[in-house]
């Protein structure tokens, strides 16, 4: 049985930062959502040119697009254990990729829910911004992420806790270090202990 971690949280909750830990300390793969979808936006092609349009108007991609490609990393693995950053983001995603996992093997899946207010959410993405030069993170998309967040994001969560999966909630206004520590203590009781064979001592 596959476990898929998946971190959710409002942007700038810090789930590249904290799967990445994870990903450095087990070494577990950890699937960018959002990497593999501004990828999808540099390719050559008539979606290319859409899906970047998508992604500079802060607006959610097709979901049939991205589960697709969410999908596709996965079932390429072969670690017991994967971590998603960012995904699902809405119902339909949630559905989507649900009803997908059902027809193939089994899996276990977590919810790792960063929560974060939006006025420190701001202040990271602007710094983000800076240090990154991520175009994304500008006023404007900033407040249509919020919207999304809170009218479908959070509803995705909910699907994903109703058909089963094991949620965690945490609090990601924290330093990194007890985010981290939160996270680890959480998944050590409920990971079967196969699942840390490969730790790093760092």
């Amino acid at each position: 049985m596959k476990t898929i971690i998946h971190f959710i949280g409002l942007a700038g909750s810090g789930k590249g930062t904290q799967s990445k830990i994870l990903q450095e300390k087990f070494n577990w793969p950890v699937i960018e959502v959002g990497a593999l979808c501004r990828a999808m936006a540099q390719e050559n092609s008539e979606q290319g040119k859409f899906i970047k349009s998508i992604i500079e108007k802060g607006e959610l991609i097709p979901h049939e697009l991205t589960v697709a490609a969410v999908l596709s990393r996965i079932e390429s693995l072969e670690s017991e254990v994967v971590l998603i950053d960012g995904f699902p983001r809405s119902v339909s995603q949630a559905d989507a990729y649900l009803y997908s996992l059902s027809t193939r093997n089994e899996f276990k899946l977590f919810i790792i829910h960063l929560i974060l207010g939006e006025l420190i959410s701001e202040v990271r993405l602007h710094k983000r911004a800076q240090i990154e030069g991520r175009t994304d993170d500008n006023p404007e998309t900033i407040k249509k992420r919020f919207l999304i967040y809170h009218s479908e994001t959070t509803s995705a969560i909910h699907t994903l806790r109703n058909s089963g999966a094991e949620y965690i909630a945490i609090n990601a206004e924290q330093t990194i270090e007890d985010v981290s520590k939160d996270i680890l203590e959480n998944l050590c009781d409920k990971l079967p202990q196969p699942c840390f064979k490969n730790y790093n001592v760092l």
